[in-house]
């Protein structure tokens, strides 16, 4: 069984922005709005700061209050699309209740959608044009290809069809000439799907979901799912123990596709950047 080592390869890819930035006359710079208070954002908004900060970019959050309005929120959107010191623009999800996610979302330039989420670049990508990747999809196909895992004509079967990874991941893999199957919570007799696949990726959000009933030997599995439980430890959707055994190849977690999926961010903002 292969390893799939996301932290590896992100330490390759930091040691590289590092040195492309390094020779940059502009400084790439990343704009990190967060609105209301949730602590995972917390977590992960600090993670891409610090990690943006140490391969030379210039990281700014504006973390704005629970109470604010969609039209305050669009009103900061504008103004940093109109700023042109910033080339990189994300909303942190999720947003509060009340705010409407595809409208802020869709309010950002599509030249500065680093997260890939808006409607044009969405559009780009179904339709095999040059455009923004998710962060997330971009970094799979990389820990994929890092692998010399072969793409193309591959059976992948998705498990979630969320926008943010299942659907967008979907799309970048058919534009690499993968086959893809993708399932969701209606899906009847899972397991039948999920044993067909060559790839099989799951992001659901749900722990140990995948075991040993639902893979078959050879298979890479790329757990993309996290969960913290009571006691502060990390599991994936994948009952790691029960399924390393039988297939070729897996992600950790923690450590897999999570540290690839910040570099891939900051890749996004070096590209919108030039």
């Amino acid at each position: 069984m292969i390893l799939l080592d996301g932290k590896k390869l992100a330490q390759e890819q930091k040691e590289v922005l590092t040195a492309e930035i390094a020779k940059r006359v502009s400084i790439p710079h990343l704009a990190i709005i967060q609105i209301g208070n949730d602590a995972a954002s917390d977590v992960y908004v600090a993670r891409k700061a610090t990690f943006g900060k140490a391969i030379g970019a210039e990281v700014t959050v504006l973390k704005l209050p629970e109470e604010t309005t969609n039209e305050e929120a669009v009103l900061k959107i504008n103004a940093l699309n109109n700023d042109r010191s910033v080339h990189g623009i994300i909303i942190q999800l999720p947003v509060p209740a009340h705010i409407n996610k595809e409208l802020v979302v869709n309010t950002i330039d599509q030249t500065k959608d680093v997260d890939g989420l808006t409607a044009i670049n969405m559009w780009k990508l179904m339709d095999d044009k040059t455009g923004i990747v998710t962060a997330t999809a971009r970094g799979t196909v990389a820990l994929l290809k890092a692998h010399s895992i072969d793409l193309e004509g591959a059976h992948v079967v998705i498990v979630g069809d969320s926008l943010l990874v299942g659907k967008s991941l979907a799309m970048h893999l058919l534009n690499q000439n993968a086959t893809v199957t993708v399932c969701h919570d209606k899906t009847k007799d899972l397991a039948s799907l999920t044993k067909q696949a060559d790839i099989l990726v799951v992001a659901v959000g749900k722990p140990n979901l995948i075991s040993h009933f639902h893979v078959v030997p050879g298979q890479v599995v790329i757990d993309i799912g996290i969960t913290r439980n009571a006691d502060g430890t990390v599991v994936g959707d994948v009952d790691f123990e029960a399924v390393k055994d039988i297939v070729a190849a897996i992600t950790p977690v923690p450590g897999g596709v999570g540290p690839i999926t910040v570099v891939s961010l900051f890749e996004n903002l070096l590209e919108v950047t030039e």
